[in-house]
């Protein structure tokens, strides 16, 4: 089926026509209140509302204020036959179809049309339900439900069509009833042990519990039981250590005792060594001290030869610079003079090379002058000859090349609605057999005259009859008001423009257009001669004239070339004079600074060899500090020998390590007593445990709890046995209905994967066991339908609607309405969408109504309609 036109007349304020239709891409466009929805709502109404009842959904069709019943008449294709249909509401209500040679009406009309469409009465006083309308609502998709699953609008009859369509595609018969029936039964046993979620239900869980407390008791009374023997090995164990501690005791504190005598001993002899060790360590520091004060007494008679040798030669350093100094003085005055004279002749010639330089300024500025003044002249007289155009100008009929065009195209229209008047008049011939006044011209015998009547018209036979014309009405009356409306036109805008014709237009138009023309010419001409305007050139010219009157008389004899030369001459004679004072200025000072830095060299080092002798009658005398040497090593010799001989005593008795092993013996003696009384504690504990143990009975609890974990055990097998085999059972059944499930949405997901990889590229459908898809799958990321955006939700809802729609039209066409379904879809994806719907029109008839019209640009509709902006009432 496909739909060819659809028109309204008074339906909420709208009457106007859509169509014909194209099979493949339709688009219809327009601003909001443009009546898109009513065109949408009066498609639905006309194929699935009763034109019977005043129920307020239909009363709310009524136009403001008309009067009139809502009408819509559709013409659509089925089959082959082509169909008109037409539905009134409310008053004068009625339904008519008719096609294959056919008309019937009212309640005939749509009982057939229900039968063609596959739609079944409707029931109750609301609006036609989707339970009625068969496959149409999964094509009609109306304004705000574009985000809702396609599987929605599956009502019991379109979803019993798809599945037999499915099935016969497939060659596999649907689900049978027996079978969803024996997966309830299966799914009933299971529930019996396990939650919806795959979790244990109570009976299970009970057993486990009570199987896993059994083991739990027993693997306490086997604890327990090995505890008893454990205690008992352990309370032997612990005897043993008690016999074996009390001899090494024994031998512990006779040891301890020995190694305590043996310390003390050595002890005194380490003081002794240590009082020697200090003698020797004093005579070792005097002996440094005297071969110290030797060796600086040494060290400072060698420093004061030096310093002595070094003075001398600074102070005849002075001698030769203090000589130097007076013939650099000399050569700087003579350079400074020098400098004095090139100075002088640098300000003469200075002096000559400004007056050359006025020279030439007043000259350059005289040039200007008159070069501006031949200028300003130039413009002057072209902006008088433009001034006298533009006056002329205003005295002419402003006609522009757009208002010609305008003309032209009026006058043309008038000839065609003349034309088109002449060729649908009444055209009467006369044909005289006697002479005859006609309309008051005589007409002789045998004349003929012919009278084109466009309205009605009396033609008068002056003595034989009056004839009175009236042509049929309608066509001709349009006609003569058209060319009335066009003949207004165009003198409207005749009058408008000033002019009494096309032929008067066109003369002023190139009165104006010449005059114009050679205004421009003299702008560009003034535009070539300057490019600054009159009024600047002048006040240029007044500035130019002031600054030649202050400059005054000159010299036109000095030559700029050359007093320029002598200038520059005399800059570079002053520059070089300069240089060289400045480098004989800079030996001076360099020379100074020497002389200034030897001097200060002379008397420091003077004041080094003062301090240093003055240093040297402080020290003893050489001899003396040799003898001192000698006694200092002699005394440290006697000491070190002493030293030696109380270290030998110290290390015979046994040295430092004495007193550690008398610590560490005693030590050890403590910890044996301490072992010892822990081991007694400990003995006393395990004997008491080992008798509450016994009285305890461990081996009769270990046997208890054996029993009741075998009949825990035994009742645990035997449900786990029931509740796997009522899940393997289910599982079965399930994946067998799953397979068959996935057989039968095969041929729905072959047509929708390819618009879904357009929109969602590597992404694949999931989808349910009732026909219905739920979401989206790519790599390992699961998203369902309500977690996918709104956007995202308009664009798979309608892949899905399309694949679907795909398989219900089978070889025929069906058509897919689409009211603004893509309010939520960003650009990109929009242009994406027209790639899907293009391909989709191959073998659906997709109609889309949107107020974007930009974003559709390029869909490629083969039929592109634009509503008007506005609403108006009827």
């Amino acid at each position: 089926m496909r739909l060819l036109e659809v028109e309204v007349e008074h339906w909420r304020g709208l009457t106007g026509k859509l169509g014909p239709f194209s099979t493949t891409l339709n688009l219809i466009c327009g601003p909001n209140e443009a009546g898109k929805s009513r065109f949408f709502q009066a498609i639905r109404y006309a194929l699935f509302e009763s034109y019977k009842g005043t129920a307020q959904h239909k009363q709310s069709l009524q136009s403001w204020t008309s009067p009139e019943s809502p009408t819509v008449r559709l013409i659509f294709e089925n089959e082959g036959v082509t169909y008109q249909l037409s539905k009134r509401f409310l008053k004068g209500g009625y339904a008519e179809l008719s096609g294959g040679g056919k008309t019937i009406k009212d309640a005939d009309a749509e009982e057939k049309l229900m039968s063609l469409i596959g739609g079944r009465e409707a029931t109750g006083r609301g609006e036609t339900s989707d339970d009625a309308m068969g496959i149409w609502p999964l094509l009609l998709v109306e304004q705000g439900k574009s985000r809702d699953a396609a599987s929605s609008s599956l009502n019991s009859d379109s979803h019993a069509r798809l599945q037999d369509l499915l099935a016969g595609e497939i060659g596999t018969a649907a689900i049978s009833a027996s079978g969803k029936k024996l997966l309830e039964l299966a799914a009933l046993e299971r529930d019996r042990f396990f939650t919806p979620s795959g979790q244990e239900k109570t009976q299970l869980k009970q057993a486990r519990t009570r199987c896993e407390k059994a083991r739990l008791d027993l693997d306490t009374a086997e604890v327990n039981y090995k505890r008893q023997a454990s205690t008992a090995a352990e309370l032997a164990d612990i005897r043993r250590q008690m016999t074996d501690l009390a001899p090494r005791l024994d031998l512990a504190r006779n040891e301890a005792k020995v190694a305590k005598q043996k310390a003390e001993a050595a002890r005194d002899a380490r003081n002794d060594r240590d009082n020697k060790q200090a003698s020797r360590d004093l005579a070792a520091n005097r002996k440094e001290n005297a071969e110290n004060a030797l060796s600086a007494r040494i060290v400072l008679e060698s420093e004061i030869e030096v310093a002595e040798n070094v003075l001398v030669a600074a102070r005849q350093r002075v001698n030769e610079l203090l000589g130097r100094e007076k013939q650099l003085v000399d050569d700087l005055v003579q350079k400074e003079q020098a400098v004095q004279l090139a100075l002088e002749q640098r300000e003469a010639a200075r002096e000559r090379y400004k007056a050359a330089q006025k020279a030439a300024q007043a000259r350059q500025t005289n040039e200007q002058i008159n070069a501006l003044q031949e200028t300003v002249k130039q413009l002057e007289e072209n902006e008088a000859k433009v001034r006298q155009l533009r006056e002329q100008r205003v005295n002419l009929v402003e006609v522009a090349e757009d208002n010609l065009t305008s003309l032209r195209t009026l006058e043309q229209e008038c000839k065609v609605a003349k034309a088109q008047l002449d060729g649908a008049a009444m055209r009467i011939g006369i044909t005289a057999r006697q002479h005859v006044q006609v309309n008051g011209e005589p007409l002789e015998t045998g004349g003929q005259r012919e009278i084109l009547v466009t309205g009605r018209e009396r033609i008068t036979l002056d003595g034989i009859a009056d004839i009175e014309v009236r042509p049929q009405q309608g066509t001709l009356d349009d006609l003569r008001a058209a060319v009335d409306d066009a003949e207004h036109a165009l003198k409207d805008t005749l009058e408008s423009l000033g002019v009494t014709d096309v032929a008067a237009a066109v003369k002023a138009e190139q009165e104006w257009s010449r005059v114009t023309r050679e205004i421009q010419a003299l702008e560009r001409e003034a535009g070539l001669i300057s490019k600054q305007p009159l009024a600047a050139l002048k006040e240029e010219l007044e500035r130019l004239r002031i600054k030649s009157a202050e400059l005054g008389e000159v010299d036109d004899s000095i030559d700029l070339p050359s007093a320029t030369d002598a200038h520059e001459a005399a800059q570079q004679a002053l520059e070089n004079a300069e240089s060289e004072r400045n480098a004989v200025d800079k030996l001076v000072t360099q020379h100074r600074t020497e002389l200034a830095t030897v001097k200060a060299t002379v008397d420091h080092l003077a004041n080094q060899q003062k301090d240093r002798l003055s240093k040297l009658d402080a020290t003893p005398a050489r001899a003396d500090l040799e003898s001192t040497h000698e006694e200092m090593k002699r005394a440290l010799g006697l000491a070190q020998m002493a030293f030696d001989d109380a270290v030998q005593r110290f290390d015979a008795l046994g040295g430092e390590q004495v007193d550690d092993d008398a610590k560490r013996l005693e030590r050890a003696a403590a910890k044996l007593e301490q072992r010892q009384s822990e081991t007694k504690s400990k003995l006393d504990e395990l004997q008491g445990s080992l008798r509450m143990l016994v009285q305890a009975g461990s081996y009769e609890q270990v046997q208890d709890c054996e029993a009741e974990l075998e009949l825990a055990t035994t009742e645990l097998t035997r449900l786990e046995r029931d509740a796997r085999a009522a899940k393997r059972l289910y599982d079965v059944l399930a994946e067998k209905q799953q397979a068959l499930v996935d057989r039968l949405t095969a041929p729905v997901t072959k047509r929708i994967q390819p618009y879904l990889a357009d929109i969602f590229p590597g992404s694949s459908l999931q989808h349910g066991d009732k026909l219905d898809f739920t979401g989206l799958q790519s790599s390992n990321i699961e998203e369902g339908f309500e977690a996918l955006s709104g956007g995202a939700q308009e664009q798979f809802s309608l892949m899905t609607r399309i694949g679907l729609a795909e398989v219900l039209a089978g070889d025929d066409r069906l058509p897919l309405i689409l009211d603004d379904s893509l309010v939520n879809s960003d650009p990109e994806r929009i242009k994406l969408v027209h790639r899907v719907l293009d391909r989709a029109s191959n073998k659906l008839q997709i109609i889309v109504f949107t107020c974007h019209e930009v974003l559709f640009d390029a869909l490629g509709a083969d039929f592109h309609h634009r509503l008007p902006a506005t609403r108006h009432p009827a």
